[in-house]
């Protein structure tokens, strides 16, 4: 009986060893995300305290981004003209820099990004509403025009917006 436990333990042991899990294919890094489709604008999201509206882009602000590995991106806008640029992804992916032409860099913040999904924009909180409401230096002109086109809203009592732009695979 003990020569028989013997003669099994080899093979269970060489079982339990050649079962280990299959490997799973690693996560693509967020820049390989960004850079495997152009991306076209599908719609734009305003959130106010979590309550959000997500309407279309419309026809005449239909724009793509094809953002290149080497941090070059061009744009292409809804007359067919194109625009070059460069991009960057810092804060551990969770801003987008976009520079277009001759303009400054604007940081962005990056709310999704998946195989099907970009999302990107802008986030207030109290003190950047507050600054709008009272015409402070360093208010968002973003900011205040959505304040200015949303007249059922008490802004005093607000936390947070989001402006988010969506876009999917072209």
């Amino acid at each position: 009986m003990k020569f028989l436990r013997l003669l099994l333990l080899p093979g269970l042991l060489f079982a339990a060893v050649s079962c280990k899990k299959d490997k799973e294919d690693p996560k693509p890094s967020k820049a390989a995300q960004l850079t495997a489709v152009t991306w076209k604008a599908s719609s734009l999201t305003i959130a106010v305290d979590n309550q959000s509206n997500t309407s279309p882009t419309p026809s005449s602000n239909q724009l793509s981004y094809k953002f290149n590995p080497d941090g070059k991106s061009v744009v292409t806008y809804s007359d067919g003209s194109t625009g070059t640029g460069t991009w960057v992804l810092q804060s551990n992916d969770s801003e987008l820099v976009l520079q277009d032409g001759s303009s400054s860099p604007k940081t962005n913040k990056l709310f999704e990004l998946t195989d099907k999904t970009l999302s990107f924009g802008e986030s207030f909180d109290k003190s950047a509403i507050q600054k709008v409401l009272t015409n402070s230096p360093g208010a968002s002109l973003n900011l205040g025009l959505i304040i200015a086109g949303s007249s059922g809203v008490t802004w005093q009592n607000v936390n947070s917006v989001q402006l988010k732009v969506n876009y999917v695979p072209k």
